[in-house]
Parts: structure tokens; sequence; C-alpha cells
């Protein structure tokens, strides 16, 4: 930034370290300082869709997942658009066979198991929110162990969703047995 002031590129990845950290105020203000670096940089418009999903400002989102879309993280900015508006099929068609966590959401949301099954099994770098929709195809496909697994694994990664667990109707069927309450304490 203090060599080159004037590329927004470099305000845009300090943003998206800020954003990754979860310090979304100081990614706000990277981001609109690579705007006004170049106001039409098409990553920089995702990233603040991003925010704007978050903040669920969604036709603020919208409008700058649209402008940023001809971008290879376009697809999965507006799959990601496109669950948050319930329009899950559109999602799903969008995603395509990659193997994300927001792909196997799509699919779970349109109530496409298997498929979300097939995504969870192919994520490379599983993380925490992996586990948990894992869980969730387990809850909704009567398979205790993929159910019991995934939370297993979940909380392990992130324990806060030991709590959301406890309080997620996905799970009701489980409150009361003995395994999900030792996997949740």
């Amino acid at each position: 930034v203090s060599i080159y002031p004037n590329d927004y590129r470099a305000y845009n990845n300090l943003g998206v370290m800020a954003y990754n950290r979860k310090d979304y105020s100081t990614a706000a203000s990277y981001f609109a300082k690579a705007i006004n670096a170049k106001a039409t940089a098409p990553e920089v418009k995702i990233n603040l869709g991003y925010l704007d999903l978050m903040n669920g400002n969604i036709a603020d989102a919208e409008s700058n997942i649209t402008a940023g879309a001809n971008t290879k993280a376009g697809d999965e900015a507006l799959g990601n658009l496109y669950i948050s508006q319930g329009l899950y099929g559109r999602a799903v068609a969008l995603f395509g066979d990659i193997c994300t966590n927001s792909a196997a959401l799509a699919q779970l949301l349109n109530k496409d198991y298997s498929k979300a099954r097939h995504t969870i099994e192919n994520i490379k770098n599983p993380d925490a929110t992996t586990h948990y929709i894992k869980a969730i195809v387990g809850a909704r496909t009567a398979n205790i162990a993929f159910v019991y697994d995934g939370l297993k694994d979940a909380i392990r990664l992130n324990p806060a969703l030991a709590q959301k667990a406890a309080n997620d109707l996905e799970f009701r069927k489980y409150a009361q047995d003995q395994t999900f309450q030792s996997i949740i304490k």
C-alpha cells in the first residue's frame, strides 16, 4: 500500500484478510479504499457483496455481486446470493459440480441429499461448516452415523457449534439420545 497507494489490489487483499479474521468493519474500510482506487474492480465488488449479504442488505449484495460476476469467483458469489434469496435450484445449477460448502448447502436446501452427500465427501479441506452440513444431511436422510460423525468433527473444529446443535431443529429427533447429548457436552 505504501509503495503502490493507487493500486486497488493491496487494499482488496487487506480487506479479505480482515474479513477472514471476522473484522468486518476493517474489511469494509479496506474495500472502500480499493473501490476509491478502482471503482470497477470486480473482485472488490464481490467482496462488498459478501459484506452486504452478511448484513442482510440483499439489494446491495445483488448489485455488487452482479457487477463482479464476470470473474472466476463470480459464480460462487452469485450462487450464495441465490441461496440468500431462496433460489436454491438456481444456486445448484450455477455451482455445477464444484465441491464447496456453499454448493453442498444449496443442494441440501434444494433437497438433493445424495448430491449434497457426494459434495460433502469430496470437499478437499473440510472445515467445521462442512461437518455441520454433513450432520444435517444425515439428519434429513436418517443416517445416524452421518449425524454423529458430522457433529463430532464440527464441534471439535468449532466448539461453539455444540450450543447451535443443541438448539437446532434439524436434530430435534436426536435431542434426547444419550450419544447426541455426549457429543454436544
